[in-house]
C-alpha cells in the first residue's frame, strides 16, 4: 500500500522526506520518477502553511523600501527568483496535464495607512523599470472598482497567481505513489537521528531507516533540527473564514503590511492573521473596517504554521554536515516558492551540487 495511517514497525527507504505539504509532495514525486525510494510523514494530508493557492510575489515589504533595504540588485533578484518559480509551477502543471485552476490574475497589496500607501506608490515606478508590470489605486479609484472602504490605496501586483494547491498536493501525491513513493499521513516525525551512517526518523509507532531526509515541514523541521531552529522564527498563526454577499468585488488575492492575507472563495473569504500581526478579536474589526459585505467569522479552519529566516527567504539546499536536505523556512505566501525550492532541494541530494541560488542556501547564515 502507497498511502497509509500510522507507520508501523520498521521500514528502509532511500529518502524520508518530513512534510506532505506542497513542497514535500513535489520532493517526494521529483525522487520518485528519477527511481529513488521514498517515504513521507506528516500528520495529516494537508501539511501545514500560509495561505492556499496565494502565489505571491516578493517579500513582506514594498519594493522601494526593498530597494532602500537590500539595495537595488539584491531587491530585483528576490523578485526575479520569484518569478521564476513561478515559471517553473508552469511547467510543472503543464507536465502533470492539469493546470490545477492556476489563475494570473495578480494579487493585491492594500495600505491601511498613508505612509503605506505612499511606499506603494513609490515601489510602481521601481518595478516597472526593473520588469515588473502592475498598478497603483489611490483610495478612490480603489473603492470605486471595489466593495472595499478605509484602505488608503492599493498596489496590484500583474505577476501574481492563485492556483488549487490542495488539488495540485492530492496529484503530486497519487503519481509520486504510482512510482513506489508511500505516504503516512498520520505518522509525524517525534525524533530524527541524522549521523554518519544516515538517518533514522521515528514516530510514534515505528521509524524509517533512510540515507538522506529531506524537510519540508515548517513546524517539524525547526523542532527537530538545531541547525533549523536557530535559523528559522516558527509562527502559528490563525486562519479564518468570513461568509460574504454574493456578488461582491473584493481585491484578491490580498495582503497589508501589518500582514493580513486573504483569499476570496465566491462563497465565503479566507484570511490569515500570522501570529503577532494584530490582537485578540482584531480580526472582526479589520472586516467590519474594510470588507462590509464580510461576516461570520468562522475561526479554526485549519492549522496555520509557517516559518521565516531572518531575511524573508526560505532555506533550501544541503544542510552543512548533516545528510539532510532543506527546503522550508517560505514564509506566510510561499506555495509560489515551494515547488521550485523541492525541485532544487531534490537536486542538490541526488547530485550532490547546489541548485538553489546562494542568496537561499542554508549556509549564508554561516
Amino acid at each position: 500500500m502507497n498511502q497509509a495511517g500510522c507507520l508501523e514497525g520498521t521500514h528502509q527507504t532511500d529518502v524520508v522526506v518530513l512534510g506532505a505539504g506542497l513542497a514535500g509532495c513535489v520532493a517526494a514525486w521529483e525522487l520518485a520518477q528519477r527511481g529513488r525510494r521514498v517515504i513521507v510523514l506528516d500528520a495529516e494530508p494537508t501539511g501545514r502553511g500560509g495561505l492556499p493557492g496565494y502565489l505571491g510575489v516578493g517579500t513582506g515589504v514594498p519594493y522601494g523600501t526593498a530597494v532602500e533595504t537590500l539595495g537595488r540588485d539584491a531587491a530585483r533578484e528576490r523578485w526575479n527568483i520569484c518569478a521564476g518559480a513561478l515559471e517553473h509551477l508552469r511547467g510543472l502543471l503543464r507536465t502533470l496535464g492539469s493546470d490545477h485552476g492556476y489563475r494570473a490574475e495578480g494579487g493585491f497589496w492594500l495600505a491601511e495607512t498613508r505612509d503605506q500607501a505612499v511606499a506603494l506608490a513609490d515601489s510602481e515606478d521601481l518595478l516597472r523599470e526593473d520588469g515588473f508590470a502592475g498598478e497603483f489605486l489611490d483610495h478612490y479609484l480603489l473603492e470605486s472598482r471595489f466593495d472595499v472602504k478605509g484602505f488608503s490605496g492599493a498596489y496590484w501586483a500583474a505577476d501574481e497567481a492563485t492556483v488549487d494547491s490542495g488539488g495540485l498536493a492530492r496529484d503530486l501525491v497519487q503519481q509520486a505513489a504510482s512510482r513506489g513513493a508511500r505516504f503516512f499521513l498520520e505518522s509525524p516525525a517525534a525524533a530524527l537521528d541524522l549521523g554518519g551512517g544516515g538517518v533514522v526518523a521515528h514516530v510514534r509507532t515505528g521509524r524509517v531507516e533512510a540515507e538522506w531526509a529531506l524537510i519540508a515541514d515548517d513546524a517539524v523541521g525547526p523542532r527537530l533540527v538545531p541547525f533549523l531552529a536557530e535559523r528559522l522564527r516558527v509562527e502559528a498563526g490563525e486562519a479564518a473564514e468570513l461568509s460574504r454577499r454574493t456578488g461582491a468585488r473584493l481585491p484578491s488575492p490580498g495582503r497589508t503590511a501589518a500582514g493580513l492575507a486573504w483569499r476570496d472563495h465566491a462563497a465565503f473569504l479566507e484570511i490569515l492573521r500570522p501570529e503577532g500581526a494584530r490582537g485578540p478579536g482584531d480580526l472582526e474589526v479589520f472586516a467590519k473596517t474594510h470588507f462590509p459585505d464580510a461576516t461570520g467569522v468562522r475561526r479554526g479552519v485549519r492549522p496555520a504554521v509557517t516559518a521565516h529566516t531572518a531575511d524573508s527567504l526560505p532555506l533550501v539546499g544541503r544542510i552543512p554536515g548533516l545528510p539532510a536536505v532543506a527546503a522550508c523556512g517560505f514564509g506566510w505566501l510561499g506555495e509560489a516558492l515551494a515547488p521550485q525550492a523541492a525541485t532544487w532541494a531534490a537536486d542538490s541530494l541526488l547530485s550532490g551540487r547546489e541548485s538553489a541560488p546562494p542568496r537561499l542556501r542554508p549556509d549564508r547564515f554561516g
